[in-house]
């Protein structure tokens, strides 16, 4: 978990899942990387600080939350827990 720095998203891959990661303290925000309105993927170069804007509607989604601030179509978050300093992310 040192690699995932604080207060910021960071992109990582796992798998065949694009995921987004937003760390604050001990708290770990793990979103699945595509729109949950039409399954758009987002791509990381689409992150300006802690938004995230859907590229299809331009619709801003909260990274510290996960939540659309523009519709009711947030970011499909996954369950987290970290044990000997490992985050795993359940779906």
């Amino acid at each position: 978990i040192e690699e995932i720095p604080e207060n910021q998203v960071t992109y990582k891959i796992s798998g065949n899942r694009k995921l987004f990661i937003y760390r604050s303290q001990h708290l770990f925000n793990v979103y699945y990387s595509h729109c949950s309105h039409r399954s758009e993927d987002i791509q990381p170069s689409a992150l300006t600080g802690l938004t995230l804007p859907c590229p299809r509607h331009k619709w801003n989604n909260d990274m510290t939350t996960g939540n659309n601030v523009d519709s009711g179509h947030g970011l499909r978050k996954f369950e987290t827990k970290v044990e000997n300093n490992i985050l795993f992310a359940f779906w």
